[in-house]
């Protein structure tokens, strides 16, 4: 073999090298998805799983493509606006976990606090604002509104009568709505209703 053909040869198991180490895609908020609304409870890990509350997205750059394996402490919900009493350890919360195969992020496990909350919510990716979730705005009629949902209102880290009291007010009222007070979910659908009352009851009970 002649030392030009070896040498290019060396040269092209150089590059395919390279190439196999070339970062992916750079994350694009305008193709990323996420969801609408967010909860929390300190029984999300104890709860029966349909109770669980999830938040989750799905990763991709700019030409739509989903980022497998991004790094999972640069995936961030920012709590940094809410100020009630909550039982959460970090107003930064990353994921649970890097993004999947098909760029999916989920957040369970780590929603596992306490403190229901009017506050907005941001999604950031490398401490890049990618989504904001809607504040409480007392939105009239069926729309869904913003807030924090949580099944533990008071962020003392237990989910108690005192908790159940703030539900019922919300279940009752017939004034401005405060969905973050009484649309527990997990399946957010801008109601008070027994379905909510069934997510407290499974999170009451839960060790």
């Amino acid at each position: 073999m002649s030392r030009f053909l070896a040498s290019a040869l060396g040269a092209a198991v150089l590059l395919g090298a390279l190439s196999s180490l070339a970062p992916a895609g750079q994350p694009d908020p305008n193709q990323s998805t996420w969801n609408n609304l967010v909860g929390c409870s300190p029984k999300n890990t104890t709860a029966s799983v349909s109770s669980r509350y999830q938040f989750q997205g799905t990763l991709r750059d700019g030409a739509g493509a989903p980022i497998a394996n991004f790094p999972a402490a640069q995936l961030e919900l920012d709590f940094g606006t809410c100020l009630n009493q909550s039982t959460r350890p970090a107003n930064q919360i990353a994921a649970d976990a890097d993004s999947d195969v098909n760029g999916v992020v989920r957040w369970n496990t780590a929603l596992n606090f306490g403190g229901g909350d009017p506050c907005a919510v941001r999604v950031l990716v490398q401490n890049v604002v990618f989504k904001t979730l809607a504040a409480d705005q007392g939105l009239p009629n069926l729309s869904i509104d913003g807030g924090l949902r949580s099944v533990d209102q008071g962020g003392d880290g237990l989910v108690a009568l005192g908790d159940l009291s703030i539900f019922q007010v919300e279940f009752v009222n017939t004034g401005t709505r405060h969905d973050f007070r009484g649309d527990l979910g997990p399946t957010f659908d801008g109601l008070t209703a027994l379905g909510d009352l069934s997510t407290f009851q499974q999170h009451f009970t839960a060790p």
